[in-house]
């Protein structure tokens, strides 16, 4: 429950769904500890970013769905695939590679 107010509290102003939206959506899954382990650590790339830069609400908008879109993903095809609007090349570099700091491969 703990961990679930956490993301509910960490990405409402970019995900604004409510923690029973959330629960709900966690009760769903096949995998619910792998599933909430996953959202904890986009939260947690997610408020970590967000402290260090001064962002307008589009850009943190943005920078959720670049760490949304590393959640089913890897590396190499975030990069390719991303498209920016409001966060420059070095800062999206930055979030991929703060969301894969655990990853060891690629492939």
């Amino acid at each position: 429950m703990d961990n679930i107010r956490y993301i509910q509290r960490s990405l409402r102003e970019v995900h604004p769904l409510t923690y029973e939206k959330w629960e709900d959506g966690f009760r769903r899954d096949l995998n619910v500890e792998n599933e909430i382990e996953a959202w904890m650590h986009c939260s947690r790339c997610y408020n970590n970013f967000v402290a260090r830069n001064a962002l307008n609400s589009a850009e943190k908008k943005e920078a959720f769905h670049i760490l949304a879109v590393c959640m089913n993903s890897t590396p190499t095809t975030a990069k390719e695939i991303i498209v920016t609007k409001m966060i420059n090349q070095k800062y999206l570099d930055q979030l991929i590679d703060a969301y894969f700091v655990f990853t060891s491969s690629d492939e």
